[in-house]
């Protein structure tokens, strides 16, 4: 996801070895071979950030979605590029690698039979979701995501803009605001919470439901 952000900030295609990938590791893990759990890394990217290329980069702040409304996936795709997703593998994947990643049947089909493994989101199209693992783009399929994927998460860059300034239906400036005030100090809910405004456009809604969904996470995540 360190790729795609900078990619999008920079505009360039910074390079991280296997070097930066295993010191990020072994920082996380304390020196074993473990596994990470991914909301643990996601709290390490954001506080402390990792080191590619000889240079510290971390994010901004994230929020866990909901996996089965489908157009959260997508806007966390469209508006935040991509989605970290975390999957529970069956056997049955390990044969459709390079093909479509489906529910199957069988003893080979259950949850978390070879493995739990974390992917990034990187497009959708009609058949479900695509993800880059080991590698290497893998198409599954919305049945696939709703079956096996137990956790997901809409992460923001340190200086995402989200989406063009010039024909943004939402206050970013604000939003940004609000974010620091989440992530630097607790904050109470309102008992009286302003009923929220009519979007202009009837599009506007789904985009506006998503990024509440984050503000309303991301007061819980950074308590």
């Amino acid at each position: 996801m360190t790729l795609r952000f900078e990619c999008f900030e920079q505009k360039k295609i910074i390079v991280i070895s296997d070097t930066d990938v295993l010191n990020a590791y072994w920082h996380e893990t304390g020196g074993n071979d473990s596994g990470l759990i991914m909301l643990d890394s996601l709290r390490v990217w954001r506080k402390e950030g990792w080191t590619a290329a000889g240079n510290p980069y971390n994010i901004y702040a994230f929020a866990q979605v909901t996996i089965k409304h489908h157009d959260d996936v997508k806007y966390s795709v469209l508006l935040l590029n991509g989605a970290y997703i975390g999957l529970n593998l069956p056997l049955s994947a390990k044969s459709q690698l390079g093909k479509v990643w489906e529910v199957g049947s069988g003893p080979d089909s259950e949850v978390g039979s070879w493995g739990g493994h974390c992917v990034y989101v990187k497009s959708y199209n009609a058949i479900g979701p695509v993800c880059v693992t080991w590698g290497k783009p893998q198409q599954m399929t919305w049945a696939f995501l709703d079956k096996y994927c137990d956790e997901a998460y809409a992460v923001i860059d340190n200086r995402n803009t989200w989406i063009d300034p010039a024909n943004n239906p939402l206050n970013c400036e604000l939003l940004e605001s609000l974010l620091k005030q989440f992530c630097d100090s607790p904050i109470e809910p309102n008992p009286n919470p302003p009923s929220p405004p009519t979007p202009p456009e009837p599009w506007y809604q789904g985009i506006v439901d998503f990024f509440q969904a984050i503000l309303n996470a991301i007061r819980g995540w950074f308590k």
